[in-house]
C-alpha cells in the first residue's frame, strides 16, 4: 500500500461512509492505495483526524490498517503534530475495533451514551493512546498495553 496525501475531503469522504456517519471539517487525512500494473490507484484505507488541540487530536479510521499504516498515522500524531494524546471512538458493538484498539496500546477511558444515536448500540467507547505507547509502536516494538 502507499501513502497519499492532500486528498483530505476524498479520504473524509471514504473514512465517513465506511464508518456510517459524517465526519465534518476541519480536518487532515491520509490514506493508503493500492496500485495497479497500469498505474490505477484504489483507495484501500484511511485515517482522518479531527478535534486537534495542539496536545490532543481525534483519528477516525477504516479500511486495511496494518502495522505500516498505523506506524504512519502515529508519527504524523506524536512527531509531526507533538501530541500527547491520541483519541479514538468506537459503537459499543463494534467488536473488531474493540479488540484491536487495546493491541495497539489503546485505553479503554469510558463511554458516552447516546453518542451515535438513540438505541443502547449507538454508545460510544472512548480510547486513548498516549505518547509513550505509541513511541514503541513507532519503533516497531510490541505494545506493553494488554
Amino acid at each position: 500500500m502507499r501513502l497519499i496525501t492532500d486528498q483530505d475531503e476524498i479520504i473524509a469522504n471514504f473514512v465517513s461512509q465506511g464508518v456510517g456517519r459524517k465526519i465534518h471539517p476541519p480536518y487532515t487525512a491520509m490514506g493508503w492505495v493500492d496500485i495497479d500494473p497500469v498505474g490505477n490507484w484504489r483507495l484501500v484505507s484511511g485515517a482522518v483526524f479531527n478535534d486537534y488541540t495542539g496536545s490532543s487530536i481525534e483519528i477516525s479510521i477504516y479500511g486495511r490498517m496494518t502495522r505500516q499504516t498505523m506506524r504512519e498515522a502515529f508519527r504524523y500524531v506524536f512527531l509531526q503534530l507533538g501530541c500527547l494524546r491520541l483519541t479514538a471512538r468506537t459503537r459499543r458493538n463494534n467488536t473488531r475495533i474493540k479488540k484491536m484498539l487495546p493491541r495497539m496500546g489503546f485505553v479503554l477511558e469510558g463511554s458516552l451514551k447516546r453518542f451515535f444515536g438513540s438505541a443502547e448500540s449507538h454508545t460510544a467507547l472512548i480510547y486513548r493512546l498516549d505518547a509513550d505507547e505509541a513511541q514503541r509502536w513507532i519503533h516497531g516494538q510490541r505494545s506493553t498495553a494488554t
